[in-house]
């Protein structure tokens, strides 16, 4: 009989998908882009914010 090895809960089995372009193996990258300078920003640059809500 085949010995088995102890799984912990917190191993991951998320499958992970690439995006590619129809048609092609070309994978699709995306950016992080300053909405106002289109310079492209570090990861390290960014924050995360809340959007204020909107009145109707």
């Amino acid at each position: 009989m085949a010995a088995h090895r102890p799984v912990t809960a917190t191993d991951s089995h998320t499958t992970h998908f690439h995006q590619l372009q129809r048609g092609t193996a070309d994978r699709i990258r995306n950016r992080r882009v300053n909405e106002r300078t289109r310079e492209e920003v570090d990861l390290d640059d960014i924050d995360k914010a809340t959007t204020p809500e909107t009145s109707t």
